[in-house]
């Protein structure tokens, strides 16, 4: 499968926006502020924001036009309750799995994918990094 590296950018982008609040264990979640006021923000893990950006951007429409929006609201739930990417969004920026590698080593002598990298408390920045240097890296 060929990365599509104009989709992998636009999720590198949004890791280094302060567009997304950084979330564990999950691709999002509500997280409540502080009294006064007191709101609630959406938490997203970087698999969270990668599956948010592959939706703002065109698969959500795919999805609607395939199944209807009759069904779509079902499928969108199970995307969120997923602990890695729908095989849909895997598949919309070309990863051949559902919690790409990233070609980085947090000292486990191991390859560390996009979850476990976030989970151990990798930055968005750091992971866009990554994420740049893994696919997104000029191959002249």
């Amino acid at each position: 499968m060929t990365v599509n590296k104009d989709r992998v950018e636009l999720f590198a982008a949004a890791l280094e926006s302060d567009g997304f609040k950084q979330c564990k264990g999950r691709l999002r979640e509500e997280i409540f502020t502080e009294w006064p006021p007191k709101k609630v923000i959406l938490g997203h893990c970087a698999l969270g924001v990668a599956t948010q950006v592959a939706l703002d951007n065109g698969l959500y429409a795919e999805i609607v036009e395939k199944y209807g929006r009759q069904f779509s609201e079902g499928i969108l739930r199970a995307m969120w309750t997923r602990g890695d990417l729908s095989p849909g969004v895997a598949e919309w920026y070309g990863w051949g799995g559902t919690n790409p590698y990233l070609g980085i080593d947090l000292g486990s002598g191991e390859e560390e994918n996009i979850a476990s990298a976030n989970d151990a408390g990798v930055s968005f920045w750091d992971i866009a990094q990554a994420v740049r240097a893994k696919w997104l890296k000029d191959e002249g």
